[in-house]
């Protein structure tokens, strides 16, 4: 196989309304000796599903129906498989399978053949680009090893997708909370190659970046990195926490080991993810190594002795001033056999596929660091020892948030922990406690709450190993979009080989008669509320782009060329309206292929939701292309008087004298058009007479927008 081109559309396409990487191959497999080669590849490759599918569906707990989605695409690349067929489709499946691998659901894929024998097209639903074109390549080494008989590590092949996944995607935190806006329709856009995410558009949209959003204050984040300072706070308002204080030397931390009694904790007084901490410690050598150890991790700044609390640890999430969801965590033990010394122990559980330094492995890898030296020489015993069989060897008495534990929580600590978030002043805060049982008030077993914690992580209550998820990301949506806001703001889509930027500059007119502010996209450049703020920029995908992300925009109109449209996508994930322009449509008569200006418009039309608007030229093609693949409702327009039988779900515009003529099956509806312009105010450059194409496509497309009972 040669693959001969690779492009990633990034907005709605010719392909779909969502992202796909669209690839173009040359195909051998017709050209091999016989089929032989191509059924034997088809048998391996059947033979090695079991192993494909358990990597496909080995990522974190999924909804039910991305399981049932994931689960048809194996159906269907078995029957592929059975049916004998050709690469390029072969290859799709693989590469789908790959991005299930690494956690990314592409549900949507496609294969084409085109006008040569031997060159196909294939496109797959992406996230994101780079790992995309990785797990093509993985997928291409699959269908290589089995049509050459050769041997391939599917463990290490997927293990090197799921690390680069890692790397590239949004983190599970940030991941949560973009998934939950797409059940909710708000549309999504990521801002930077990390995590800083807008929800929303223009007027309405929010940011978020992990689990802050944009309401999340500066200074409580900086108080919430302050151990001390927070402590301070929750103590101030009755909150249960350990006493102790700051220090800057191993002589001081002794001297408050001494003031409030053995054992204590000592830990960076600013720092995360339990970095530095080392607990349960009596000795003065002991609080010496550990006052080192906080104070190498930090950069020599101060550290927090206080007491040390006894019980498990938790996580409680406060999402807007209510408790969402709780976590417990499991302490890191080893159990001996007699044979294998605590490093060789420690070697064979970091071989627990679960365990990695990845945001999405559940687990984390165990270590020799000093905080484990010192819990072992408690015990007597070093990382050379041989725990005796069934040994207990304690390594961390904190370790990984395994457990939900959310419905076991006291109602006071819940109320407790709410009071903590709004002490320190956040509007998503996850509160570390101590507890011997949860399900019991902390006055009655000496619990205490030990720090609030800023962006908390959301993966240990999306994907809990024990315990059922927590609608964690539509908690903190909710916060963001409440009284169910999708966020969004109206889109208008112009394209086609006509008048474009006519009807997008008549279109700005008529919304902003409605007293929105409009934010438009053309040829011509950047323009909100009729002022022009920028000049264009190099493609029309950014100019949409920019549109979107301006804090003033109410409504949207952008100019899309069909063409670039085809090489790079829309710049906008729908349009709530889109409207094909376009000279002297009503004489395209029935030839063998369509005119270009009716394919390229497939991009804008794929992007019109189920309540979304198409408003098509009306013609053979437009009805018999375009409308087919639009999910919303369609209505045409016509330069000459329409006699037509029109079925019920639909209606033509067109022109008689100075009316604007709406037919529908059962019904004419009959508007002034110079009355309507008059009433709205509008300065509309039309001329009815001579050239209806600079200003009826956008005129109908505003009314049929109302029509459709888009508000505007």
């Amino acid at each position: 196989m040669e693959i001969l081109d690779i492009k990633a559309l990034w907005g709605p396409n010719l392909w779909a309304g969502v992202p796909v990487m669209a690839v173009r191959v040359r195909c051998a497999g017709a050209s091999r000796p016989g089929k032989n080669v191509q059924a034997s590849a088809h048998n391996r490759l059947l033979s090695w599903l079991p192993e494909l599918a358990k990597h496909a569906q080995s990522s974190s707990p999924l909804a039910s129906h991305e399981r049932i989605a994931d689960s048809q695409i194996l159906r269907g690349f078995e029957q592929l498989l059975k049916a004998g067929g050709g690469e390029a489709e072969v290859i799709q499946y693989l590469t789908q399978l790959c991005q299930l691998a690494t956690g990314v659901h592409a549900q949507y894929a496609e294969t084409r053949k085109t006008d040569l024998a031997d060159v196909f097209e294939f496109a797959v639903e992406i996230e994101v680009e780079s790992l995309a074109r990785a797990c093509l390549e993985y997928a291409i080494g699959v269908w290589t090893a089995a049509s050459e008989v050769q041997d391939f590590n599917f463990s290490q092949a997927f293990r090197g997708l799921v690390n680069l996944a890692d790397d590239v995607r949004l983190g599970p935190s940030t991941r949560a909370i973009v998934q939950a806006a797409a059940q909710r329709g708000i549309p999504s856009r990521r801002l930077s190659e990390g995590n800083l995410v807008m929800l929303g558009e223009g007027k309405r949209q929010r940011r978020i970046w992990t689990a802050e959003t944009d309401a999340t204050s500066a200074i409580a984040e900086n108080i919430a990195s302050d151990k001390d300072l927070t402590k301070r706070l929750l103590h101030a308002v009755g909150i249960p926490v350990p006493q102790g204080r700051v220090v800057t030397t191993c002589e001081e931390a002794w001297r408050v080991a001494g003031e409030i009694g053995t054992p204590v904790a000592v830990k960076p007084s600013r720092s995360n993810h339990a970095q530095g901490v080392s607990l349960n410690l009596f000795s003065r050598e002991q609080i010496a190594a550990a006052f080192d150890f906080a104070q190498k991790i930090t950069d020599g700044s101060s550290v927090l002795v206080e007491q040390f609390i006894r019980g498990e640890a938790h996580r409680l999430l406060v999402v807007g001033g209510r408790f969402v969801a709780a976590a417990r965590s499991q302490s890191e033990l080893l159990l001996g056999d007699g044979k294998q010394t605590i490093r060789q122990l420690i070697d064979e559980a970091n071989r627990d596929p679960r365990r990695g330094e990845n945001y999405t492995d559940l687990l984390t890898p165990l270590d020799l660091d000093p905080p484990t030296l010192l819990e072992l020489e408690k015990q007597g015993l070093t990382p050379d020892s041989i725990p005796a069989a069934d040994q207990r060897v304690l390594l961390h008495l904190v370790g990984d948030y395994t457990t939900d534990c959310t419905d076991e929580v006291h109602p006071e600590t819940a109320e407790q922990a709410v009071l903590a978030a709004r002490v320190i002043g956040l509007d998503v805060a996850g509160m570390d406690l101590i507890a011997e049982d949860i399900g019991r008030r902390l006055g009655e077993q000496r619990g205490a709450f030990l720090e609030v914690n800023a962006g908390p992580s959301l993966g240990m209550h999306v994907a809990p190993l024990h315990g059922k998820p927590r609608p964690v990301g539509e908690a903190i949506l909710a916060q963001l979009f409440p009284d169910e806001s999708s966020g969004r703001i109206p889109v208008f889509v112009v394209t086609g080989d006509g008048e474009r930027q006519a009807n997008a500059q008549n279109l700005d007119r008529l919304v902003a008669a409605t007293n929105r502010v409009v934010g438009r996209a053309d040829r011509g450049g950047l323009y909100v509320a009729g002022r022009r703020i920028a000049a264009a920029h190099a493609t029309d995908f950014q100019n949409a782009q920019a549109v979107l992300l301006h804090p003033e925009v109410e409504v949207a109109v952008i100019e899309a060329d069909g063409r670039e449209a085809a090489e790079l996508g829309l710049g906008c994930s729908r349009a709530d309206v889109a409207i094909v322009t376009g000279r002297n449509q009503d004489n395209i008569g029935s030839t063998d292929k369509p005119a270009d200006h009716i394919l390229l418009a497939i991009a804008a039309v794929h992007a019109v939701p189920p309540d979304g608007v198409a408003l098509l030229p009306w013609n053979n093609w437009a009805r018999a292309v375009l409308a087919p693949v639009c999910r919303g409702t369609v209505f045409y327009y016509s330069f000459s008087e329409h006699l037509g039988s029109i079925d019920s779900e639909t209606g033509v515009f067109w022109l008689r004298g100075h009316e604007l003529v709406l037919s529908q099956k059962d019904c004419v509806t009959t508007l002034p058009l110079t009355d309507a312009v008059a009433e709205l105010q509008v300065d509309l450059r039309v001329d009815f007479a001579g050239a209806p194409n600079l200003f009826l496509p956008s005129l109908c497309g505003f009314w049929a927008a109302g029509l459709a009972q888009k508000a505007l």
